[in-house]
């Protein structure tokens, strides 16, 4: 799956590969919480802070609990 993909180029440093494989998983899914959260800490991560804050609000509306999960993610410092 596309999420598997992000998750291996994520592992190998390779973040705008990882992006583009969670932006195909939530094109492809869109009502998955967990793929719009993956490409919000992707988007943090390539420097994407407006990016980050439409898909994190977008997972979060799909899957509340990704809110709690989001206020403890490392990932996410730099939004808060």
């Amino acid at each position: 799956s596309y999420i598997n993909l992000g998750s291996l180029y994520e592992a190998a440093g390779r973040r705008k590969e990882a992006l583009e494989m969670y932006e195909a998983a939530a094109a492809i899914r869109p009502n998955s919480g967990s793929a719009w959260y993956s490409v919000a800490r992707l988007r943090v991560l390539v420097g994407d802070g407006r990016g980050a804050h439409v898909a994190l609000a977008r997972a979060i509306e799909l899957d509340g609990a990704l809110g709690v999960r989001a206020a403890t993610d490392p990932a996410f410092a730099a939004l808060r």
